[in-house]
């Protein structure tokens, strides 16, 4: 059945800028929207969040196993797979 294309976001953090940079190029390589940006989380200590944007129709089976590939990606490189999500507008209500 085919749908409307969503945006949903995946969240990355890393504390290794090499890792990060692979993470990136990798994405940016298959076609990916992806964004980089620094984080302090103490005074000295500096990271980095990645944020990947795939705009497609999703049914909880394809999401769910994109999140479970990141997942494994982002063990293979010693970061963090944060999270997911979208922002959902009610019904009704316009921009």
């Amino acid at each position: 059945m085919p749908g409307i294309d969503f945006p949903v976001e995946f969240h990355f953090y890393s504390a290794d800028h090499k890792s990060a940079d692979a993470l990136i190029s990798g994405l940016g390589n298959r076609g990916m929207l992806v964004t980089k940006r620094t984080k302090r989380t103490l005074i000295i200590f500096k990271g980095w969040e990645v944020t990947v944007t795939i705009s497609r129709p999703w049914t909880l089976e394809q999401l769910d196993q994109q999140c479970v590939q990141f997942a494994t990606l982002a063990e293979q490189l010693s970061i963090d797979f944060e999270r997911c999500g979208a922002y959902i507008r009610p019904a009704g209500v316009t921009a």
